[in-house]
């Protein structure tokens, strides 16, 4: 108002208005002064411009701009683990190679003054150069720097199969249900990998629910039209198998959900946990050209949905 009188008119501002309806819309409006024959003013006049569509595109642009910069931050956070990964494994296979040397050395009758104790010693040093061993494989599937041995897969046979491994997992406070979609359409992905990113997911769901509560996995064919691959980064157009896994867990807060497939990055204890679950099923599910989505709130569960290309 007090542009308008002192110059008689204001900048353009928006605002928002309510229709006849009762919605609420944006509009930019530029106002203008009106004045009697005397020359006082009298009233207010103004342009107004519906910006809901221009508003609509612009929150679209930003959603694209974060999806772009999370993608782009999961290859340089996978770039970096396949790196180490890949150097990590060399000084592990020197270690190895001597503390096998050494040991062998041992069984044939020339200790070299060792004694039991440095056998056992000895013995350790193996055990945890196998699970650093075990720890580089998953860091070079989250580069997709692994290996990668694809076939065409039914995904409900593949989680009948695992049901009947994770149920003993699982426990009895976890009521657990699979619903099948009736002509689900299969994937083309790395057997095993698929295998260990579903037990990641159920694991991951069971921890979230301590006191117990339900687990439920569905499959389900859809296909994504050009407009939803339009504002997802890394979604496709076409036909695609969903696999979604539910809880009626804590759930997660906006930071987590942020962070969630972040190597290393966990809400759990240090000893409960290495962090890289949930980094693998993202590099896994990538690996076979899907994408994930994620939905949760704090004490409302969590949701995962991994969408793969379809084979028709």
């Amino acid at each position: 108002h007090e542009q308008v009188l002192t110059r008689g008119f204001s900048d353009v501002y928006e605002k928002e208005l309510r229709r006849k309806d009762g919605t609420i819309f944006p509009v930019e409006l530029r106002t203008y002064l009106l004045r009697n024959e005397m020359g006082a003013p009298a009233g207010m006049w103004a342009f107004v411009r519906d910006i809901t569509a221009r508003k609509e595109a612009e929150a679209g642009r930003e959603r694209l701009e974060a999806q772009l910069r999370h993608a782009h931050k999961m290859q340089a956070v996978g770039q970096l683990a396949a790196g180490v990964a890949h150097d990590f494994n060399s000084l592990l296979m020197v270690i190895l190679g001597n503390a096998e040397l050494i040991l062998s050395r041992m069984k044939r009758g020339k200790p070299d003054n060792a004694t039991s104790a440095d056998a056992t010693a000895l013995r350790q040093i193996v055990q945890a150069v196998e699970r650093g061993t075990a720890m580089v494989q998953r860091l070079m599937t989250i580069g997709r720097a692994h290996t990668w041995k694809p076939q065409i897969i039914d995904l409900n046979e593949t989680v009948v199969a695992l049901e009947r491994m994770v149920r003993p997992l699982i426990g009895d406070q976890i009521e657990f249900k699979f619903t099948p979609g009736a002509g689900v359409k299969p994937i083309y992905a790395d057997p095993g990998q698929l295998e260990e990113a579903i037990v990641n997911l159920i694991l991951n769901a069971r921890d979230a629910m301590p006191e117990g509560g339900r687990l439920t996995i569905e499959t389900d064919s859809m296909t994504f039209n050009e407009e939803y691959a339009a504002s997802q980064i890394e979604a496709h157009f076409g036909p695609h198998t969903l696999l979604m896994v539910n809880d009626t867990g804590a759930g997660m807060s906006e930071e987590t959900l942020q962070r969630l497939f972040e190597p290393f990055y966990s809400t759990k204890p240090v000893d409960k946990g290495t962090g890289l679950g949930l980094s693998i099923v993202h590099g896994i599910v990538k690996q076979a050209g899907g994408h994930v989505e994620v939905k949760s709130a704090p004490g409302e569960g969590s949701t995962l949905r991994l969408y793969f290309p379809a084979i028709e």
